[in-house]
């Protein structure tokens, strides 16, 4: 559908091809041809559908094994499953990476006190800092991912700094947002598995310093029969990185707090809410200035109710 609507207007075209089931891949490659692919990594999600990492890895995959030869692949070089499916290119390839010798590199990653993440974006004799309002190392990785497919296309380095710099980032993708009352809340709503929750608790606990972090966690969804192990880990997770409050609704967040009062947090520390109102009231009376909130689960846990019901409740800086 979004190439039906295509015209003589557009020059180039991003699509994401999503699935969850084996098979979707390879007819959407078919169906879009693609001049450049991008797999960013394969990871723990949709494990309902596809069953196993390596299944997600063959899924994922097909997007280079389908493409046109003379097609370029954007490859995370830091992800080994995505180094494997390059093996089986026979066109040219663009890498990425923070660690070993991709073409994109990207050095010197830091989280800025103020929000936002500072790094060096290197390719070839090229080397420019680059400042993104952006929360997180992983979003680092993104951004290379990005860079290597503008070079792909024939972007000047330079351009592609600036690009980098003007980026915002969009709701529900590790947004931070600034209440009135101090506090920083994190909306990573959109959607989550166990890379993506393991990634935003880890810059969360980075950014935060010495104040609480309150987690405000629904299920991640699509995970089949690990979904209780995968699930138990998150917990496992926030105890180890000491997570003041952790407030879980859904289904499988019983493994969850499992995981972390097994790990030595303290059950206390761990409230089942049955509205957001009950996150609210926390927020409102028990929280202080430099305190971070942290909101994330899966798409279908309709979890930007409860950043919504804090804003509202806030008010926004």
């Amino acid at each position: 559908l979004t190439l039906l609507q295509l015209d003589d207007r557009h020059e180039t075209v991003i699509v994401e091809m999503g699935t969850n089931r084996r098979g979707e891949i390879e007819r959407l490659t078919q169906i879009a041809d693609p001049d450049i692919g991008i797999v960013t990594n394969a990871g723990p999600a949709h494990l309902e559908g596809l069953q196993s990492l390596g299944m997600v890895a063959r899924e994922k995959g097909d997007l280079f094994y389908n493409m046109k030869e003379d097609g370029i692949a954007v490859v995370n070089g830091d992800d080994e499953a995505v180094c494997a499916m390059q093996e089986r290119w026979r066109g040219e390839s663009v890498t990425y990476g923070v660690t070993g010798d991709a073409f994109i590199h990207g050095e010197a990653i830091t989280l800025k006190a103020e929000g936002g993440t500072r790094f060096i974006l290197a390719i070839e004799g090229n080397r420019k800092t680059v400042d993104m309002a952006v929360l997180g190392r992983h979003n680092v990785s993104n951004a290379l991912a990005a860079a290597a497919s503008a070079w792909a296309l024939g972007i000047e380095y330079d351009q592609i700094c600036r690009g980098l710099q003007g980026f915002s980032q969009l709701p529900g993708r590790m947004r931070l947002r600034s209440l009135k009352n101090g506090i920083s809340l994190i909306d990573d709503t959109y959607n989550a598995n166990p890379a993506s929750m393991r990634e935003a608790v880890e810059t969360v606990k980075e950014i935060a310093g010495d104040h609480e972090i309150i987690v405000v966690m629904g299920d991640m969804l699509e995970l089949g029969t690990g979904s209780a192990e995968l699930h138990e880990d998150m917990g496992k997770l926030m105890a180890a990185r000491d997570i003041g409050r952790i407030f879980l609704t859904g289904d499988m967040v019983r493994s969850v707090a499992d995981g972390a009062v097994r790990e030595g947090l303290p059950q206390g520390r761990i409230v089942f809410p049955s509205t957001p109102a009950m996150v609210v009231d926390y927020v409102s009376s028990a929280s202080g200035k430099g305190d971070v909130i942290l909101v994330k689960g899966s798409r279908g846990m309709r979890m930007e109710e409860y950043v919504t019901a804090i804003i509202k409740a806030c008010g926004e800086d």
